[in-house]
């Protein structure tokens, strides 16, 4: 009986062949069947051309289990990939330890706690020690919404549930910001309602505004969009400066080459549902000025 010579994974060739009984008798992979010419095809899930020896209705006992551990292995890893890609999507940006949307007021007190001012023994037995962080539910000034404005009626909102929060005093930064994002010294805001951070807001000198972009495209990867905005000052000038924005459906960050003026850059970072819900629980200002 001739033997007939099949091509299995990795290039490894043995001899299938039958007896007049049809019982295989030689080759190192088979089972036992009738006789059959070795088939083409191509196996599902990218793997390559092979030509198998078939007897009947089975194909070589190696061959097919090579197969099947091979397609089990890369469905697995397939399904993975998936499962981090969609995890991937749905988290939160985080920056410097705080994901907007997860962290919490009492963990970004706990790590900024620090004693500001009166700090030896014989002043604060004068004046009292002030510590840090500064935050609107114990120091009202620290209310400044996204826009950096001063917030009114601070009872209000922290009774709403709405507390702003930077992680040092204005006085402990008289020299500049002791904050970093990216190695540069940026003055930084963390907004939180219900106890849960929903915005990270950051100004920084426009200079570094290339540093800062290529930071963050390294850490969150290309951004979603870039656009061109075109500002006018008081006196008509105009000029152009690039937004950059990251979205992963759950949050988002813009970085704006010009807040408002040509010597700052800003940075916000989001969590889409918390912000919109913060916006809806803010107290409605009305005025008697009418």
């Amino acid at each position: 009986m001739s033997a007939r010579p099949c091509r299995c994974p990795g290039n490894i060739r043995t001899n299938c062949a039958a007896n007049s009984s049809g019982e295989h008798v030689n080759g190192t992979l088979g089972t036992w069947g009738r006789p059959f010419e070795p088939r083409k095809f191509r196996a599902a899930l990218f793997l390559p051309d092979l030509r198998l020896c078939a007897f009947g209705h089975r194909q070589c006992a190696g061959v097919a289990d090579t197969i099947t551990r091979m397609r089990h292995s890369f469905v697995f890893l397939a399904v993975l990939a998936f499962v981090a890609a969609g995890f991937a999507q749905d988290k939160p940006y985080p920056l410097k330890g705080f994901t907007v949307g997860e962290s919490t007021l009492q963990e970004f007190k706990t790590q900024f706690h620090h004693c500001a001012d009166s700090c030896d023994a014989k002043a604060a037995k004068m004046y009292g020690s002030k510590f840090a962080p500064f935050c609107s539910d114990t120091e009202s000034g620290a209310a400044v919404d996204a826009q950096g404005q001063y917030v009114e009626d601070v009872p209000a909102l922290t009774q709403a549930g709405l507390v702003y929060c930077q992680p040092y005093f204005p006085f402990e930064e008289q020299h500049g910001p002791l904050f970093t994002i990216a190695d540069t010294p940026a003055t930084t805001r963390f907004d939180f309602f219900q106890d849960k951070l929903f915005r990270i807001a950051a100004t920084f000198y426009a200079t570094r505004f290339v540093a800062m972009q290529e930071a963050l495209t390294g850490k969150y990867g290309t951004p979603t969009s870039v656009a061109s905005m075109e500002y006018q000052n008081a006196f008509g000038a105009k000029y152009s400066g690039s937004i950059v924005t990251w979205d992963n459906g759950v949050s988002f960050i813009t970085l704006s080459q010009y807040g408002g003026s040509l010597e700052y850059s800003s940075l916000v970072i989001e969590h889409k549902a918390l912000a919109a819900q913060a916006a809806a629980a803010r107290p409605k200002h009305s005025s008697n000025d009418l």
